[in-house]
């Protein structure tokens, strides 16, 4: 993955943090409207199986949200540059900001907008405490493609149990351990601004300050890449499902393959449903009584 991780140098963890009262919330990025019919779809879906559940839409600062769209969802903002800012969205999923602001809950369902899913079976991969769940990946831990499902997984449909995010995230650790300098072809800070923001890191390091989430500001891969790869390395406890289990969480590539390996049983929900074989899952959906023109009400019986 290029980056070189020396585990023994790691601090032990921070004391844990005790989860909030609920139990899970779904959360959906929106960044523009109006959304395309796939995306509506997506929208859809979750407001038909997830109805029980507390559905947030994660919003840019300074988005208007249309008169009429909101269907029970509430609305949490963030600041604009996690929308717009190249590596923005990725950058918001490692911030503590992020898991703070749903720390009512004990669980966090991310649900973009290129997601369906199949049936209400989110509870129940709540019960099983994971830190840590996507669809499997055709690739292993050194992103080398392989021909069967090989490594956990995408971020795009995932849950996240909150308490074990934010005990990672402030670990404190020895500045460099991780990722000692950013790749070469990423901008970096200048002029005042890069002043307060090295000063800043240089105080927090001399203090023993330094955490995880400072240490990730110089990785810039995807941020799933980080939670299923990287966590477990700094955390050895830290929960993820095999494939074989997280099959029945999630599928993304090769669906009809996928479902084939779960024993023909479709699984909790599919990310990035139109861009793999989108024949498949559209008859999966049919073939649960759901259509472009299904009403929640019909969906639901």
């Amino acid at each position: 993955m290029g980056v070189r991780v020396v585990v023994k140098k790691l601090a032990k963890p921070g004391r844990p943090l005790k989860a909030g009262g609920g139990t899970v919330c779904a959360v959906t990025p929106v960044y523009r409207f109006p959304l395309s019919s796939d995306e509506e779809r997506s929208l859809e879906s979750v407001r038909v199986h997830l109805v029980h559940c507390d559905r947030y839409l994660a919003v840019p600062a300074t988005l208007e949200i249309p008169p009429d769209f909101l269907q029970g969802e509430k609305v949490i903002r963030f600041p604009l540059y996690y929308f717009t800012y190249p590596y923005g969205y990725n950058r918001l999923l490692l911030r503590r900001a992020f898991f703070e602001a749903f720390r009512e809950y004990s669980f966090v369902l991310l649900y973009q907008l290129d997601c369906v899913l199949f049936r209400d079976g989110l509870h129940d991969w709540v019960a099983r405490e994971y830190d840590y769940v996507g669809s499997p990946w055709f690739m292993d831990s050194e992103k080398k493609r392989t021909e069967l499902p090989a490594s956990v997984g995408n971020g795009g449909l995932s849950l996240r149990k909150i308490s074990a995010a934010l005990t990672l995230l402030r670990a404190p650790m020895r500045r460099g351990t991780l990722f000692p300098k950013p790749p070469g072809n990423v901008p970096q800070p200048s002029g005042v601004h890069w002043f307060v923001w090295n000063l800043r890191r240089r105080v927090r390091q001399h203090l023993g300050m330094w955490t995880v989430e400072d240490e990730i500001e110089n990785f810039f891969e995807n941020e799933d890449v980080f939670w299923s790869f990287i966590a477990p390395l700094i955390c050895p406890s830290w929960r993820i499902p095999d494939v074989s289990e997280a099959l029945d969480f999630a599928i993304e590539e090769n669906p009809q393959l996928c479902v084939k390996l779960n024993g023909g049983r479709a699984p909790f929900g599919c990310h990035a449903w139109t861009k793999f074989d989108r024949s498949f899952v559209e008859s999966l959906l049919e073939s649960r009584g759901e259509t472009s023109g299904t009403s929640p009400t019909e969906a639901s019986r």
